[in-house]
């Protein structure tokens, strides 16, 4: 019979190798393969460990709570304002929708500001997208002039007018901060600046009272 028409012998080995996915055999792990940990019971917690984990909570968020408190009162401290000083100005922003403080520019010249509303906010900025200055001087001359026009309560003797807040004519606002600004637009230039100088001072301490942690302690 011809070489080529002879078929390969049978692979005995085949035969007597069982097929791992037919019969689930598992053939052994390598030596070097690392042993397979057995499952660890991890026994529920007491009674006892259940009562320290929720007063170790409550406690952290009682310190949570705490602390803008502890942080606003650490910010009077440094920015020099007693507790009682701060207690003030927020009781007349709640009872009477403002407050005003005094300053002694000079010897002879006293004045008063009181803190800004939300309009004389608008009316600045709608100022300044009109105006629209180019200079950066420019641009912070229109700020302080506004800002002191809706805050000057009084010069010396002369005491400005204010509008109710539950006036509804808009008008009146307009008209009374227009006598304010062409006042201070009539002092001279030295003055100006003195009296600007008190306006950042009071705006100042109106930022650093009325900041996040107010409401906690107040």
């Amino acid at each position: 019979m011809p070489q080529d028409t002879l078929q390969n012998p049978l692979d005995l080995s085949k035969l007597m190798r069982p097929d791992e996915q037919q019969t689930g055999a598992r053939s052994n792990p390598p030596p070097d393969a690392p042993p397979v940990p057995s499952a660890e019971f991890t026994p529920p917690p007491d009674e006892d460990e259940t009562r320290a984990t929720a007063q170790v909570d409550t406690y952290d968020r009682m310190q949570s709570a705490l602390k803008p408190i502890q942080d606003y009162k650490k910010f009077l401290v440094e920015q020099k304002i007693t507790e009682e000083k701060a207690a003030k100005v927020v009781d007349d922003l709640l009872s009477k929708g403002y407050y005003e403080e005094t300053y002694q520019v000079t010897k002879a010249l006293t004045i008063a500001f009181r803190t800004r509303e939300q309009r004389d906010t608008m009316r600045l900025q709608t100022a300044m997208q009109i105006q629209r200055p180019l200079f950066d001087a420019a641009m912070h001359e229109l700020i302080t002039r506004y800002n002191m026009a809706s805050s000057l309560s009084r010069y010396r003797a002369q005491v400005f007018k204010f509008a109710a807040p539950t006036t509804s004519e808009e008008n009146v606002f307009e008209e009374l901060f227009n006598a304010r600004l062409s006042f201070i637009e009539g002092l001279s230039t030295p003055i100006f600046n003195l009296v600007s100088i008190k306006l950042v001072e009071f705006d100042q301490l109106i930022m650093a009272i009325a900041r996040p942690g107010v409401a906690e302690n107040f």
